[in-house]
């Protein structure tokens, strides 16, 4: 199919109010004449593929775009030579005084790329907010850059910016990708999003409605015969559109953007869109490729305030920058370790090629494996810095998790609390023990010792060792705890969940990270416990205290796996406890000889009982002394595994609620690949 290429003119009528001025974004300066692209700082890439993965899961469609160093290479050389030529087209003249392999780099990413100028001062995470606007006169028809954010196929992506006259360029047409099927169940993709609540500040009268049909699915040749109608629920007014016909603009655009049709619709006398107001759209006139018509019909949430950032929908999950947390190979260690296999077995030939392949494939490991800005150290202690874009991956995994329970999947990182944790890391690494209270060791300082023993009796800890030959290495990646805090169901974890109920208490705001490799330690604060520190409290405190402790979500209960999402299998093994976090406002205090938990298998009606039930598998009613809330954690005997696509009811019952009624409730989960 004809890959489409599409120019930005983006001017100040779009835009309401303008972005800061980026100033400190480089690591190294563009320069003209003679030229340097120059390097954005990895933590303002990683800020742009924050926007860009947030926009996604809003809408529904894969969320792990990682950032490429080879588009992002191309994007800031095809940045710089728009800043050159000063002018905003895919198809830039190469400059007099520009080398032709620094034009013939730009020119691949301008030619691939969204492209954008703004001379108010552009930033990169900006232009993803232009570019899913795309609703003016020279774009509307199409809302080409749009589509390529939205791309469901999409998995990398590079940025690029020259801010001396404002240009960007986001590497999104992936020519090597080999693109094969539409990847997602759903068989449209809109925009405003009718996945999550739509926040305002990415939406205004101005803005477009969009719905990109899946190509595999819809024959859209016979578009002559498609007709929305779009209703504000509030007050039942609609609007129509059609071809020749209809309250607004409307088009049908078929040009190959992004591989698939998209239907484009704007209502006219509309003065903008308020929070909590829900709209109806339906589409008729659709065909099938299997000949069958087709109809489609959605509902979308407006949330938030248009002058702030709305942040109430899942964080993204990013995908690891190129090289920095790839495996390695410690080839010669693993030579001469085979080399000493071999001189000691040197009476037995038969085995030699057996001994050199485990004495190699036991040196390959993670070594590479950096995530430092500055690395730790021991006696005398530094505590080190971890890099930025792995920090941001570590978060991502934790509002991942948190979005898949339907808890708030804002949370952010605290500075201070991610100082202490890596001080917590390097305490554990150093006396080598998990434990929360751990001991000084002799020649650390103090101040040290004590950060890092708040942050080890506040935190989430863990540790994986690798054995590689004769020695032990740490092999702990950052990013991997967040799953081994939700897995939790070892003989000493099991009886709490504790990792896990601190990581899904809807309450937490900010968490810190910290991590030593030297032997695999790693600490994540979670436990803000601000507000209780004091013996004694004023009728007051006590009051803001009472108030801190209610859930700030209307859910009565917490389920692991979830019940809010498709719950992913990558993150629910068959040993798997589930557990039932309950809000302590809504439930009295359980009564453990009277709560009763059923399982169901809805694929052939198996039922696991547990409790006053049955005697099925694991079960404990653990108390409110984890993350503020009781927690019914049961673990199902006899399941070898759980299958994609399969559906699991579970009933509670024996529960009292606060109002003196029967506590009992029903919810299910749908596990998915």
């Amino acid at each position: 199919m004809r890959l489409k290429i599409f120019a930005a003119v983006l001017s100040v009528f779009l835009i309401s109010a303008a972005p800061l001025h980026a100033s400190g974004i480089y690591d190294s300066d563009p320069a003209f004449s003679p030229y340097s692209a120059g390097t954005v700082r990895a933590d303002v890439l990683y800020d742009a593929l924050d926007e860009l993965n947030y926009i996604r899961r809003l809408i529904g469609v894969p969320s792990n775009v990682r950032l490429d160093s080879e588009m992002t290479r191309k994007a800031q050389h095809g940045a710089v030579l728009l800043d050159a030529v000063n002018t905003i087209t895919h198809t830039p003249g190469q400059p007099s005084d520009m080398s032709e392999a620094f034009y013939e780099l730009g020119y691949d990413a301008t030619t691939h790329g969204n492209i954008a100028w703004f001379t108010g001062g552009m930033t990169i995470s900006y232009s993803t907010k232009l570019f899913m606007n795309d609703s003016d006169s020279s774009n509307i028809s199409a809302l080409g850059h749009r589509r390529w954010m939205m791309n469901p196929r999409m998995t990398r992506v590079g940025f690029g910016i020259s801010t001396r006259r404002g240009f960007e360029v986001t590497y999104v047409i992936d020519e090597d990708a080999g693109y094969t099927s539409w990847p997602i169940s759903d068989e449209y993709i809109t925009w405003p999003a009718s996945r999550h609540f739509h926040p305002l500040t990415y939406f205004d009268a101005g803005t477009a409605w969009s719905v990109t049909l899946n190509s595999e699915v819809f024959d859209v040749s016979g578009a002559g015969n498609i007709s929305v109608r779009l209703e504000r629920e509030s007050d039942g007014r609609t609007w129509s559109f059609s071809r020749g016909a209809g309250n607004g603009r409307f088009y049908v655009n078929t040009e190959g953007f992004a591989y698939d049709p998209c239907i484009i619709f704007r209502p006219d006398d509309l003065s903008g869109y308020n929070s909590g107001e829900t709209w109806n759209v339906q589409i008729t006139g659709l065909e099938r490729k299997d000949g069958t018509t087709g109809s489609i019909t959605y509902s979308v949430t407006f949330t938030g305030d248009p002058s702030g950032y709305e942040e109430n929908i899942p964080g993204t999950t990013q995908g690891g920058n190129n090289g920095d947390s790839s495996g390695g190979c410690a080839v010669m260690p693993g030579i001469l370790w085979a080399a000493l296999c071999l001189l000691l077995l040197r009476k037995k030939p038969g085995r030699s090629a057996l001994v050199v392949l485990l004495a190699l494939s036991t040196s390959c490991y993670a070594a590479t494996y950096d995530p430092y800005n500055v690395k730790p150290s021991f006696s005398p202690y530094r505590a080190g810095a971890v890099k930025h874009e792995i920090l941001a991956e570590a978060l991502a995994e934790v509002n991942y998790a948190r979005w898949i329970a339907g808890v708030p999947s804002n949370v952010t990182l605290n500075d201070e609390y991610t100082r202490r944790a890596q001080m917590g890391a390097v305490l554990l690494d150093a006396n080598d023990e998990l434990t929360h209270t751990p001991e000084k060791p002799y020649d650390m300082p103090q101040d040290f010792y004590e950060a890092g023993y708040d942050a080890t009796s506040h935190g989430n800890i863990a540790y994986r060792k690798l054995h590689r030959g004769l020695k032990t290495w740490g092999g702990l990646k950052l990013k991997d705890t967040t799953k081994m805090y939700m897995e939790d169901t070892d003989g000493k974890n099991v009886g709490t969940l504790g990792h896990r109920r601190w990581l899904l208490n809807p309450r937490l705001k900010q968490v810190g990270f910290g991590i030593s490799t030297r032997l695999g330690y790693s600490v994540t604060y979670v436990i803000e416990d601000f507000r209780i520190k004091k013996q004694k409290l004023t009728q007051a405190e006590y009051a803001e205290y009472l108030d801190w402790l209610k859930w700030p979500i209307p859910d009565e209960f917490i389920a692991w796996p979830s019940s809010k999402h498709p719950h992913p299998l990558s993150w629910f093994e068959a040993k798997t406890a589930w557990s039932v976090t309950l809000n302590r406002n809504v439930f009295e205090h359980c009564k453990p000889d009277a709560v009763s938990v059923r399982m169901t298998r809805m694929s052939d009606g198996k039922t696991w009982n547990f409790g006053q039930a049955g005697d099925d598998g694991y079960f404990v009613v653990c108390p409110d002394n984890v993350a503020y809330d009781e927690c019914l954690i049961f673990c199902p005997d006899d399941i070898k595994t759980y299958y994609a696509g399969e559906s699991w009811r579970v009933d509670v019952w024996g529960l009292t609620r606060r109002n003196g009624s029967k506590g009992s409730f029903t919810y299910t989960v749908n596990f998915t690949l």
